[in-house]
């Protein structure tokens, strides 16, 4: 057998010359840890990882690739265990002659990182078995599509500008509760954009007001003096004018 911890390693003709074509079996980590000489620019890459895993499978009988690295960071957020990982898949293709419960007793006696540990040997075997679903794990699920109804569009298309971006958001929040609390979330956007509509004030080329709107015939307090609403900058408008907290959600 040839547990191929480092790629590299594993398609150096040092280490291929030891083993038999046809009958020798190859469990890889796929992933390419370039050595030192390499990040200091003194020795070139050699070829790409799947021109090592070529020169591997021309000399050996069986190979089964694991990008264990890949695999270990994901699952640890470390790169580590990805060597017990890989002892796991090498386990479970049974090219390793000792039985399981040996080897996670002797994990246990190491006592570093045990968990953590045991953990990479067993998803190394389940990596080995179906490496498909090992990746469906790690993969993200893409986010639900919401099927925007009529009655949904309608009440968003009453919001201009709005209409594309809150369908799905009232659809959504229609089948987490019901319409109506649909309805009062599109009802507090609407209030919140007229609000905003309210506080903009067209401004010339200059950046000046075009004209004095006739709100500014009136003042509002603010936190440290009064100036017209409108007329100097839109951030003055009435205390009022906050938008409100987003409703609570009631238990069905």
């Amino acid at each position: 057998m040839l547990v191929g911890f480092d790629l590299l390693g594993a398609a150096d003709p040092a280490t291929l010359g030891v083993v038999r074509p046809g009958h020798t079996v190859a469990v890889v980590n796929t992933s390419l840890s370039p050595t030192a000489a390499m990040v200091t620019g003194r020795v070139v890459l050699p070829g790409s990882p799947d021109d090592a895993l070529d020169a591997i499978r021309a000399a050996t009988g069986e190979v089964h690739p694991v990008d264990a690295q890949r695999l270990s960071e994901a699952l640890f957020g470390d790169h580590m265990p990805a060597n017990v990982l890989l002892l796991g898949a090498a386990w479970q293709h049974g090219v390793v002659p000792v039985s399981a419960e040996a080897l996670e007793q002797a994990i246990r006696l190491n006592g570093a990182a045990v968990e953590t540990t045991l953990a990479a040997f067993r998803w190394g075997r389940a990596a080995a078995i179906d490496p498909d679903a090992v990746l469906a794990v790690l993969v993200p699920p893409a986010p639900p599509v919401v099927a925007v109804d009529a009655r949904s569009a309608a009440l968003a298309g009453e919001l201009e500008g709005l209409e594309d971006v809150l369908a799905a958001r009232i659809a959504d929040l229609a089948g987490y509760q019901d319409e109506a609390y649909a309805r009062r979330y599109a009802e507090e956007v609407r209030r919140v954009s007229a609000l905003a509509n309210e506080a903009w004030v067209p401004t010339t080329g200059r950046g000046s007001p075009a004209r004095t709107p006739a709100a500014c015939t009136r003042s509002w307090p603010t936190r440290t003096s009064t100036r017209s609403r409108g007329c100097t900058s839109t951030r003055w408008r009435s205390p009022t004018a906050r938008p409100s907290t987003a409703p609570t959600p009631t238990s069905r």
